[in-house]
C-alpha cells in the first residue's frame, strides 16, 4: 500500500531520499497552507493493528455512552482528542485519555432523565472531517452519534485515512456529498466484518435507543482466538522524548509504519498530535476522572 496521505493532515510529495530503515519525504501541511514539513517513515515494531484497536476500543466503548458521566454525551470524538500515555508521574502502564469537552452536551435531563427532543437546524459545531451526517444535517445528537464516532475514530486508525478527508473537499457540502456517496460496505472494505458491522449497528440506532457496548466489545474481541484474555496493554500513540509522531498504516498484513514530522529546517522537531507536554498534564486525566463532570 502506497501511504501518500499522514494523519490526514500532511500530504507527502518528492522523496528526498531512502535507507534500508527509513524514506525521507518532503510533505505539505494540509491545515497550515503554505507550511512545509519533513517526514520520515519506516518500519514500527509495535503490536499488531487489530490487538492495539481492540485495546482502544475496551477502554473508549461506553465512555462516551456515559457510564461515568451522568446524561452527557463526549460529541467530539477523533484522533486529536484521543491520547495514549501514562498518567502519572512515575506511572509504567499507559492509559487512554479524551480531553476537549467543549462540544460535551445533555443528551437527557439530569432530574427527571427523560430524553432531550430531537430538534433539527443547529449548527455545525466540530471538526468536518469527523462531523457525523447529523452534524451535517443540524440534528440533535444523542448517545448513538458518539457511538458512530467511535466508528470512524477506529477506521482512520485502521486505514490511516478517511476518504472524504482531501485537499479538493474543503466544504462543508462538498464533505457531506462525499459522506453520503460512500457506502459503508465501501468505507470498511478489506477490513474484517465487525467494522462492517459496527458502523451499520451504529447508524441503525434510533435517536433514543440506548446501545449495547458489549456487543460492540464482544464483535472485536471474537477476532481473537482467546476472548477470555485480558486486553493487551496499550502502546503510546505518541513518544514525545523519542520523535514527534507515529502511526500505523492501514490493514493487517501490510508493515506498521512509524512517522515522524519535522518542521523545517529539521533542527525544529515538533509534535504534531497534542499539546506541549506542559499543557497536556494539565488538561488530560485517565478516562475515569475525566469524566467526572457532575
Amino acid at each position: 500500500m502506497e501511504v501518500k496521505h499522514i494523519d490526514g493532515r500532511f500530504r507527502l510529495k518528492e522523496n528526498l531520499g531512502t535507507c534500508t530503515k527509513c524514506s525521507m519525504f518532503r510533505a505539505a501541511n494540509l491545515v497550515d497552507i503554505g507550511h512545509t514539513v519533513l517526514v520520515k517513515i519506516g518500519q514500527s515494531k509495535h503490536r499488531g493493528l487489530l490487538e492495539r484497536e481492540r485495546a482502544i476500543l475496551d477502554q473508549l466503548c461506553g465512555l462516551p455512552g456515559i457510564p461515568g458521566v451522568i446524561c452527557y454525551i463526549y460529541s467530539n470524538i477523533r484522533p486529536q482528542n484521543t491520547l495514549v500515555g501514562p498518567v502519572l508521574p512515575g506511572q509504567q502502564t499507559n492509559e487512554l485519555c479524551l480531553f476537549d469537552f467543549s462540544l460535551a452536551q445533555l443528551y437527557r435531563d439530569p432530574q427527571t432523565y427523560y430524553h432531550v427532543p430531537f430538534l433539527s437546524g443547529r449548527p455545525l459545531s466540530t471538526i468536518l472531517p469527523f462531523a457525523l451526517l447529523n452534524h451535517h444535517s443540524g440534528n440533535q445528537l444523542s448517545r448513538r452519534d458518539d457511538l458512530e464516532l467511535l466508528a470512524y475514530l477506529l477506521l482512520y486508525l485502521a486505514r490511516g485515512l478517511l476518504p472524504w478527508i482531501d485537499t479538493n473537499v474543503t466544504s462543508n457540502s462538498d464533505i457531506l456529498q462525499s459522506k453520503e456517496s460512500i457506502s459503508v460496505a465501501q468505507l470498511c472494505d478489506a477490513l474484517p466484518s465487525p467494522f462492517t458491522t459496527f458502523l451499520s449497528y451504529a447508524r441503525n440506532l434510533s435517536f433514543t435507543q440506548k446501545p449495547d457496548y458489549n456487543y460492540v466489545l464482544n464483535l472485536f474481541r471474537a477476532l481473537h482466538a482467546d476472548t477470555a484474555a485480558p486486553p493487551p496493554a496499550l502502546s503510546p500513540a505518541v513518544e514525545m522524548s523519542e520523535r514527534a509522531y507515529w502511526t500505523e498504516d492501514a490493514v493487517s498484513l501490510h508493515p506498521k509504519l512509524a512517522v515522524s514530522v519535522y518542521e523545517t529546517p529539521r533542527k525544529r522537531r515538533r509534535d504534531t498530535t497534542v499539546a506541549p507536554p506542559t499543557s497536556v498534564k494539565r488538561c488530560v486525566a485517565s478516562p475515569v476522572e475525566t469524566w467526572r463532570l457532575t
